[in-house]
């Protein structure tokens, strides 16, 4: 069984990020009715979120699905536990 490689093609130049938010961002214009809205408040009112907020999401998900062997992995070879421990204190 061959293991999956972690690769997802996803842009990581600033210039690159910025030219698909900039599509995103004129595309959400082009909605009926939409064009003298903000663009926070076009993503809100379409369901939509930014794609750095969708690129995190993923990332997140996807190191769940590692560290929960839900994807055949090798986990160790990605992520290094640690056995070092620490104390939240609070004050009152």
């Amino acid at each position: 069984m061959d293991l999956k490689t972690f690769e997802r093609p996803t842009p990581y130049l600033q210039k690159d990020i910025q030219c698909l938010e900039s599509v995103q961002h004129s595309a959400t214009k082009l909605v009926n009715g939409f064009k003298k809205l903000s663009y926070e408040q076009r993503l809100i009112r379409l369901g939509l979120t930014t794609l750095e907020v969708r690129r995190k999401r993923g990332d997140l998900i996807e190191c769940y699905k590692i560290l929960t062997d839900k994807e055949i992995l090798c986990s160790s070879s990605i992520f290094q536990t640690s056995s070092m421990t620490c104390a939240v204190t609070g004050s009152s």
